[in-house]
């Protein structure tokens, strides 16, 4: 897929991952370039395929099963985001 070269620290991924989406709440969600949101959302996404599809850790040394706690994450932390823009709607139309 392209996103990781092999060795690519783990944590350097994760930390990518909350860089793009801190781009995108501000870009994307908080009114600034709505091209650089939407990239920055599509390179999210991306990573995020290549965490949930990947058969062989080629990020760092171990197996497949060590990145289950990361895709939980990623499954609570897009829920939680989906919830906050829903609020934000709401809000927005005047609904309690």
């Amino acid at each position: 897929m392209g996103v990781a070269s092999p060795g690519l620290p783990l944590s350097r991924l994760i930390d990518i991952r909350g860089e793009l989406t801190a781009l995108i709440k501000s870009e994307l969600y908080g009114g600034g370039n709505k091209m650089e949101g939407r990239a920055a959302l599509i390179a999210r996404r991306t990573l995020d395929e290549f965490f949930f599809h990947t058969q062989q850790l080629n990020v760092v040394p171990g197996n497949v099963a060590d990145l289950d706690f990361l895709r939980s994450a990623i499954i609570l932390e897009t829920l939680a985001e989906q919830v906050e823009l829903l609020d934000q709607a709401r809000d927005a139309a005047g609904g309690s």
